[in-house]
């Protein structure tokens, strides 16, 4: 008995050995394709991110390349940092993953809070290396313009304005370089949108007006897209103060400027999105007649991007944007641009049906013409309209039952549903 126990002991003992020997190589093994991994996003994530973000329809592709960048940073942050190349290059990969998450920020809200977060992290890692080089500023304010940019996309202004404060302290204006009047001029510009959503607009036009003078008339297409965002801008701003002149003149150079850049890089959707709020801008500078063949292209540009990309949440949200605007614009084509939004956005909540933007696009759109069919007479057709939202307002409503806006929309559909019933009832069309 006591041979055979010794026997089993060997042979556990072979066993385990045998085992041990195998979990090393397993784990040896784990740890070579780790690192071919790392070294393979390392080398191809930078230039992959570059080459689709503005390309038409990338939405599913920058989805791949967000899961993978944050697979990297997570590798990243457990080797911890030491030197300062350590930090720059960490800072680079929370940038690269805060602008995968910002550009896919409408389809999920965590994806806001996670790229506000990591541009956040990025700015204190750079801080940390105390580089007082142009190069290092002006990493530094486009970080913190992005930052500020991600904020007031979902309308925390305040929060915006603060987070962008830091950035004018580091820019330098005598002998800047023309990358850093860029960033510098996209500062200048995000602090005047902020600006435009406070009472009076403090500061805007004097902002506008800075990021207009460091771009001058350069003509590198960076350069031309600022040009085309800052004079959009303060075309908004001089209508605003009723200065309707000079606000057509730079609604006028908007557009050219953003047409002209399209026409040389069609496949950059950034630039076509653009350009379709300028023609936006400018159509409510101008006459009906005038307005409606600028509300037809900025409806076909923004169609285009949306119908390329049933992954782009934000893309559906300004195609609603264009439309509503056309119905309060009372444009002849306004009923046609509704529809086609309704038709265009559908698949972005089937893709995520989890999003919040995406599911209230939808309710919004539907009030927006159910209302402007209302106005014309068609209250059969406003009715139709709402019945196809009431599901889908009712469970956010149940989902967020703390949020009175969210309870408010359900109630707007409820009470517009009851007076076109009515309505019906009593024979209307």
């Amino acid at each position: 008995m006591a041979g055979v126990l010794i026997f089993l002991l060997l042979v556990a003992a072979g066993w385990s050995v045998r085992q041990a020997n195998l979990n090393e190589k397993a784990r040896v093994a784990a740890e070579l394709r780790m690192v071919a991994m790392r070294d393979f996003l390392a080398l191809n994530l930078p230039g992959l991110k570059q080459s689709v973000e503005y390309l038409p329809g990338s939405g599913k592709a920058r989805m791949a390349l967000l899961d993978a960048s944050r697979l990297y940073l997570a590798e990243l942050v457990k080797e911890g940092v030491g030197d300062a190349r350590s930090r720059l290059q960490l800072a680079a990969v929370y940038q690269q993953t805060a602008d995968l998450e910002a550009s896919l920020a409408a389809s999920d809200l965590d994806n806001y809070k996670k790229s506000a977060e990591n541009y956040g992290k990025a700015i204190e890692l750079r801080q940390q290396v105390k580089d007082t080089r142009e190069a290092a500023r002006e990493a530094l304010i486009d970080l913190y313009t992005r930052r500020a940019m991600i904020l007031q996309l979902f309308g925390k202004f305040d929060d915006a304005k603060k987070a962008l404060e830091p950035a004018f302290g580091l820019f330098q204006d005598e002998g800047a370089s023309r990358s850093m009047k860029q960033k510098a001029a996209r500062m200048f510009s995000t602090r005047a949108y902020i600006a435009l959503h406070e009472t009076g607009a403090p500061g805007a036009e004097g902002a506008l007006r800075k990021a207009l003078m460091l771009l001058g008339e350069d003509n590198e297409p960076q350069s031309r897209y600022e040009i085309a965002r800052a004079t959009r801008l303060l075309a908004m701003l001089l209508a605003f103060e009723k200065r309707s002149g000079e606000a057509r003149d730079h609604g006028s150079r908007s557009v050219s400027t953003g047409e002209r850049l399209l026409a040389e890089f069609p496949a950059r959707d950034d630039y076509r999105r653009g350009l379709a709020a300028s023609y936006v801008v400018q159509a409510g500078l101008l006459p009906a007649v005038e307005a409606r063949p600028m509300f037809a292209k900025a409806l076909e540009a923004c169609s285009f991007v949306v119908a390329a990309d049933p992954y782009d949440v934000q893309a559906g949200s300004e195609l609603i944007a264009i439309a509503t605007r056309m119905a309060a614009a009372d444009d002849a084509a306004a009923v046609e641009a509704l529809t086609r939004a309704r038709e265009l956005i559908a698949p972005l909540l089937k893709n995520f049906p989890n999003s919040y933007t995406a599911a209230t696009d939808q309710i919004n759109l539907a009030l927006q013409t159910a209302r402007y069919l209302k106005g014309k007479g068609r209250q059969r057709d406003a009715l139709d309209t709402l019945k196809r939202v009431l599901p889908l307002a009712s469970e956010q409503a149940a989902e967020f039952p703390k949020l009175d806006f969210v309870r408010g929309r359900l109630e707007a559909v409820q009470q517009e549903m009851s007076e076109l019933t009515g309505a019906v009832a009593r024979g209307a069309n």
